[in-house]
């Protein structure tokens, strides 16, 4: 799993930008030949007056199917400030509440069958 432990500030109806540098075990960067599926969920974490969240799936953002060759690239790109990426998806319109959190949670299942989750916590203001 790839997880983000802190919250990535973002506007409300704003747009996340993901990009990550995936490998397999062995250090080789995945191709779509790798991966079978990719699914996206967006939650929004409410509360539940202890000291835990509960997962609310965003309308239309609940285990949504993405396209392997939409998100998946075969070459390996590199962003402005000269990070790697292969993984690359934006999600537009989940976030809607001010000041509120929320999870997003990208998994694929690869080609070999094991699945990997990225996970990203992201917070809008007022």
């Amino acid at each position: 799993m790839i997880a983000e432990t802190t919250e990535v500030p973002i506007f409300v109806n704003g747009v996340l930008l993901s990009r990550r540098y995936i490998t397999t075990e062995s250090g080789v960067a995945i191709t779509t030949a790798d991966v079978n599926s990719v699914t996206l969920s967006v939650y929004r974490l409410v509360c539940d007056g202890t000291a835990h969240s509960i997962r609310e799936p965003v309308e239309n953002y609940d285990a949504v199917a993405l396209p392997v060759s939409s998100v998946i690239l075969d070459e390996i790109e590199q962003d402005p400030d000269g990070n790697s990426y292969n993984f690359q998806y934006c999600v537009e319109g989940a976030f809607t509440a001010s000041c509120a959190s929320y999870c997003v949670e990208y998994t694929l299942a690869m080609a070999d069958t094991h699945t990997v989750k990225i996970v990203i916590y992201a917070r809008t203001g007022e």
